[in-house]
């Protein structure tokens, strides 16, 4: 993905791809001899839908989730991610996530934050396909809270200088795992993969990588 710190971004200078998702694909690919090439995508749903429709093989991280797992095999996980309300730090009604019921909220399409508001029954959803529409929307005041991982989301508002104009509501909705994903036919890459997933797990490298980027 173009910019979902610290995860997957651009380098400004080279132009390549750099970031945690990164750094840990190019250890996997040489654990299991496989040669990377990379494409990217700036929004999550055509990435997502590449992989379905096998244009391309491998997303580096993804978040295991059900709705997922119908068209997606995973690596055993390489991290772990929690899903939050953010809110308008400017918001002087909202105080509790007992205050945003009935309220407007922005979700990413094909992101855990949507399906995990869907499976409560919120009713007043505001579906986008990029993060940048979902977070005008919040900053506007369209809606009034956005669901969302948390590390990305902190790592893009610094990015665009918006720290201090949001704030998180309330304790994580959820924790998910992330992993590499395949598509489902795919079983001889996920085995390849996976194995060296292990390896790298288990050294003294994934240290490295971790703190490098968080």
């Amino acid at each position: 993905l173009e910019n979902w710190p610290p995860q997957y971004q651009i380098n400004p200078e080279t132009k390549k791809p750099v970031g945690f998702a990164v750094d840990i694909m190019e250890a996997v690919g040489r654990l299991s001899n496989i040669e990377i090439k990379y494409e990217v995508f700036r929004e999550w749903p055509k990435l997502n839908k590449a992989l379905r429709e096998k244009r391309i093989d491998v997303i580096p991280n993804m978040g295991i989730i059900p709705e997922r797992e119908k068209f997606f095999n995973y690596t055993n996980p390489i991290e772990t991610t929690t899903i939050r309300f953010f809110i308008r730090k400017t918001s002087t009604n909202i105080k509790t996530t007992d205050d945003i019921k009935g309220r407007f909220v922005s979700v990413v399409d094909t992101n855990k934050g949507r399906f995990l508001m869907e499976e409560r029954g919120w009713k007043n959803l505001k579906i986008y396909q990029s993060f940048d529409e979902a977070l005008m929307s919040l900053i506007s005041g369209v809606s009034d809270t956005f669901v969302y991982p948390d590390p990305p989301f902190r790592n893009i508002l610094r990015q665009y200088g918006l720290s201090e104009r949001v704030e998180v509501l309330g304790k994580p909705l959820l924790e998910v795992k992330r992993a590499i994903a395949v598509h489902k036919d795919d079983s001889a890459l996920i085995k390849r993969l996976d194995v060296a997933v292990s390896k790298l797990m288990n050294s003294a490298e994934y240290n490295t990588i971790y703190t490098r980027w968080y």
